[in-house]
């Protein structure tokens, strides 16, 4: 296991960084991931991103080896220091039970984990990003959400209206027209509950991952949602939902993975992702 390049940018004066490795390299403990020097190219990669022109939450970035299934099982059954958390909560409606199991038609772990590995850099050696902070953001909410306010994609804006998924294409394409040698994605849950692991593992009773606010999805496709047939199973004329995967944390840093109609709410957000141009690892035919 290789961690390639990274640093923390100028203004992102909140983080620790002897502090951060040390949670990284107990947070991929926990997750069985550990070797050799996983700290010194942790430290590297945090380093390297100062030069990237935002500030943020460094995380790890490793969807080849890191799955959903396992998130859920670190963050419910991790030996955490100082704080126990109640089990992550799942809407079976759109978050599946089970690796493989259809469940009503929602986000099973073989799908999550699929998409995961097929979004942009998935394919590089593991490393570090960076979920970007909010720049003008308010203490109400939290910073890792943007583009508060609009409609998540057409299937709810009006005729003209910028959408969050607009947004974050135009925030790409700025980025990445000024800032040589990195990139921007769109933020996934599972960076989220990275995060979420991390903050565990430094046990000192952070908050967690959009405890001030709801997070959307990006990077996952809407799943559709009869709302009639499952509250009035004779009734035909309403309307079905398209649903988004969203997440919050509750009052005890409990997860709630839930879901979104995609209307504009002024505390619900999606994320942002900046990291290194990598080269894609080698993997074995």
């Amino acid at each position: 296991m290789a961690i390639e390049g990274l640093r923390a940018a100028p203004d992102h004066v909140a983080v620790n960084v002897s502090k951060e490795v040390g949670a990284w390299t107990e947070a991929l403990g926990i997750l069985g991931l550990v070797q050799d020097r996983v700290s010194e190219t942790i430290n590297a990669d945090i380093e390297h991103l100062s030069s990237c022109g935002v500030a943020g939450e460094p995380y790890v970035y490793y969807p080849q080896a890191i799955s959903f299934h396992g998130l859920i099982n670190a963050l419910d059954h991790g030996k955490f220091a100082r704080h126990t958390y109640p089990p992550t909560s799942r809407n079976h409606k759109v978050w599946a039970l089970g690796e493989h199991a259809a469940g009503s038609g929602g986000y099973t772990e073989h799908e999550l984990d699929r998409i995961a590995r097929h979004q942009p850099y998935a394919d590089c050696l593991p490393h570090v990003r960076l979920a970007v902070y909010e720049a003008n953001g308010t203490a109400k909410l939290d910073r890792l959400l943007h583009f508060l306010g609009l409609p998540f994609d057409r299937h709810n804006a009006e005729p003209g209206q910028t959408t969050q998924l607009d947004a974050i294409n135009q925030a790409i394409r700025d980025f990445e027209s000024r800032h040589e040698g990195f990139t921007m994605t769109p933020l996934n849950t599972q960076a989220m509950l990275m995060i979420a692991l991390a903050r565990r593992a430094r046990g000192e009773g952070e908050a967690m991952p959009a405890s001030r606010g709801y997070f959307r999805d990006a990077t996952l496709p809407r799943k559709f949602m009869n709302p009639v047939e499952t509250v009035h199973p004779h009734k035909f004329d309403d309307p079905p939902l398209w649903l988004i995967g969203m997440m919050f944390s509750a009052a005890k840093g409990e997860i709630v993975l839930d879901w979104s109609r995609g209307t504009a709410k002024e505390d619900v957000g999606v994320g942002l992702s900046v990291g290194p141009k990598l080269v894609k690892a080698h993997r074995p035919s």
